[in-house]
């Protein structure tokens, strides 16, 4: 994994906003590894689209749990 290391830098900085609490973070960060199939790195723009890919679907899981948990 590389998507758990750019999943980890959104939630995380999510949970020290203040946004959402700790235990979200593994159930984003599960979300995002199980949706992104395994693809060969040939070149740098596979690693640029592979970090907004998992930064955009880790936002998303985010958004969707914080919804369900306001005022934790």
């Amino acid at each position: 994994g590389g998507q758990s290391t750019l999943s980890w830098n959104t939630t995380a900085g999510t949970f020290l906003d203040g946004k959402i609490p700790f235990t979200v973070i593994p159930e984003a960060i599960l979300e995002v590894m199980e949706a992104h199939p395994p693809a060969p790195v040939q070149a740098l723009e596979d690693v640029l689209q592979a970090d907004t890919w998992a930064r955009d679907r880790a936002r998303q899981a985010l958004s969707r749990r914080a919804a369900t948990r306001v005022g934790f």
